[in-house]
């Protein structure tokens, strides 16, 4: 069995692939947030829930950069309009163990974002995708359906293979 490690830049920028001769693809992992500014406050629609380790909905938070570690990776899936009507994921999502403790956001009467509270949460339900959107809510964004079809391609045939994938997202 074999272990193929797919190594991410500190900035998020640069995903080194390790299948075949070994491929580097652009990437990245801009998030809007109260940090930068880009998320506002006071609006319903801008709110943004962790997700819980089974996949349901968690509480409000801001969403923060993928956190660094090293995480196995999941098979790629397609996403259904179900999951995704948005389709925001573009062509395939491929998931990973990755997980944070981030702060949870209190709401103001509207439903909008108001102010941090004392209380974190473990958020879960990071991977990695080609979208349409400039940012994500903390996920690595393949900068292309192109590149991200190529990497999708060589996972699922590492874990029909039955070798193990791992993501090694470096430290800033």
């Amino acid at each position: 069995m074999t272990d193929h490690r797919i190594v991410v830049s500190g900035d998020r920028t640069l995903v080194s692939a390790p299948f075949g001769n070994g491929y580097r693809i652009p990437a990245s992992c801009a998030v809007r947030n109260e940090l930068n500014g880009e998320r506002p406050l006071h609006d319903p629609s801008q709110v943004v829930y962790s997700m819980n380790a089974d996949g349901s909905p968690g509480k409000p938070y801001m969403p923060r950069p993928f956190p660094a570690g090293i995480w196995p990776v999941r098979a790629p899936y397609k996403p259904t309009p179900e999951s995704d009507p948005e389709n925001w994921l573009g062509d395939w999502f491929t998931p990973t163990d990755a997980h944070q403790t981030v702060t949870v956001w209190a709401l103001d009467e509207r439903g909008g974002y108001d102010h941090p509270t004392n209380e974190t949460i473990e958020d879960w339900g990071y991977g990695f995708h080609y979208s349409r959107s400039e940012t994500t809510d903390g996920c690595l964004r393949i900068d292309t359906q192109g590149d991200d079809d190529v990497l999708v391609k060589d996972i699922a045939a590492a874990i029909q293979a039955r070798d193990t994938v791992s993501l090694e997202v470096l430290d800033t």
